[in-house]
């Protein structure tokens, strides 16, 4: 079966166990997948969607083909987001109230086959924060320079100093380098 688009949006038997095995029986050509108020999806159930076993049963991994991947007004965090497959280039975290800063950081991180974190931006080109009032901006500064639409809309959270990372970005050492991003579209209205 070659699936492209898979809505699951609302649908209450979706877990952690579920999105993992059921996935990777459909398809890993999915394109598009909508886990929209999946509210029994957690960060475990996001880190499923880069896994794939072999005959054997053991986890090997397979990056998905995804390249839009919309978990609004679900209850993660985002501590599993650096296992996601780099390519995608569409996220949408509408209103996804547990999410943090330090989730967000794990959109431009990567782990290498030892579990050692290495920097490897996705290939986002538009993320959507809006609503989610935890978010301050402090880990902005690790988001992908290839971004063109950001949505900040009604992110109480979101300080000038946040948004002003957007224009950061950190070399190995830890040092601020300047690199424009390629943002054609922020939106940080009502904001605080």
């Amino acid at each position: 079966m070659r699936l492209k688009k898979l809505n699951l949006s609302k649908y209450s038997a979706v877990h952690d166990t579920i999105t993992g095995s059921t996935l990777d029986t459909l398809s890993r050509d999915i394109e598009e997948l909508n886990l929209y108020c999946c509210k029994r999806l957690t960060d475990a159930g996001i880190a499923n969607l880069g896994i794939k076993r072999n005959a054997q049963g053991v986890v090997i991994h397979e990056a998905m083909r995804l390249k839009t991947l919309k978990l609004n007004h679900t209850t993660i965090t985002g501590s599993t987001l650096h296992t996601l497959f780099r390519g995608i280039q569409e996220m949408d975290f509408t209103a996804c109230y547990g999410l943090t800063d330090a989730g967000v950081a794990n959109l431009g991180l990567k782990r290498d086959a030892q579990g050692v974190i290495i920097h490897e931006a996705m290939q986002l080109k538009k993320l959507n924060l809006a609503c989610v009032d935890r978010i301050t901006g402090s880990t902005l500064d690790t988001l992908s320079r290839d971004i063109e639409e950001l949505s900040f809309w009604q992110c109480q959270g979101l300080t000038d100093e946040g948004v002003a990372n957007l224009g950061l970005k950190r070399n190995a050492q830890g040092v601020i380098i300047h690199e424009a991003m390629q943002l054609r579209k922020l939106n940080l209205a009502s904001t605080s």
